[in-house]
């Protein structure tokens, strides 16, 4: 694998982006999958099946993005919601069934997430199957004044593949491009060319607050290994 180091935060677009840039000088024909670091997923063998499931909608479907959207248990309002729209049925069938996106939702207000958990919408994991040439495609259609710099940047890339890029050109292009948002930028303008497939028998959970890690070790059964938040002593203290 490459592990590519950001030189400055860009926002996740760019995280994701100069990934892309790589992965289409290499094989502009490859599917790809985007997962967020931070969260809980469990079991993950039936995960795996269902993330090939995505990968191979993802082929069938080259015109598409393919999310992963988890069943919502309480109206969270720091979570992404997707908005689905009819169900079908992949070909052939092994790829799963899915729904069309009708429109993605950021952070509502705890009246309006009740009334989506009523209505069957799901979360967003923000995990996403597509072809590499597809969201390049996309970043290009809606982020053109972007692009130039990473296109520009792959055309570098495409040349120097046996050496790889020099940290100073990854810092060059960091420097030409504003931060922008992945999901606000790119997902919640493609909803119409998108679909979602729900996730099954998970336990998912974004870790992206300490409450949240609690939570799921309660669920799973688990005692945590490290103090909890009232365990904690004032300094110079003794157990």
């Amino acid at each position: 694998g490459t592990i590519i180091e950001q030189p400055t935060s860009r926002g996740t677009g760019a995280g994701v982006y100069i990934a892309i840039s790589y992965i289409l000088a290499q094989d502009p024909d490859a599917t790809v999958l985007i997962f967020p670091s931070d969260h809980f997923i469990c079991p993950r063998s039936t995960f795996l099946e269902q993330v090939n499931s995505a990968h191979r909608l993802a082929e069938t479907l080259p015109d598409r993005l393919v999310l992963l959207g988890a069943q919502p248990d309480l109206p969270e309002t720091d979570y992404g919601w997707i908005e689905p729209g009819p169900r079908l049925e992949a070909k052939p069938p092994n790829n799963g069934a899915f729904r069309e996106v009708l429109s993605f939702h950021e952070k509502p207000s705890h009246e309006d997430a009740a009334k989506w958990l009523s209505r069957g919408y799901f979360w967003n994991t923000m995990i996403v199957a597509a072809t590499v040439r597809l969201f390049w495609v996309k970043g290009r259609h809606f982020l053109p004044n972007y692009f130039d710099s990473f296109e520009s940047f792959l055309l570098r890339l495409q040349h120097n593949l046996k050496k790889g890029m020099s940290k100073s050109s990854i810092q060059r292009l960091f420097q030409n491009i504003p931060a922008f948002d992945f999901s606000n930028s790119i997902l919640t303008r493609a909803a119409r060319e998108s679909v979602v497939l729900p996730l099954e028998d998970i336990i998912w959970n974004d870790w992206g607050r300490p409450e949240r890690v609690f939570s799921t070790l309660r669920e799973i059964s688990r005692e945590p290994r490290f103090l909890l938040p009232q365990d904690f002593l004032p300094l110079g203290a003794e157990r």
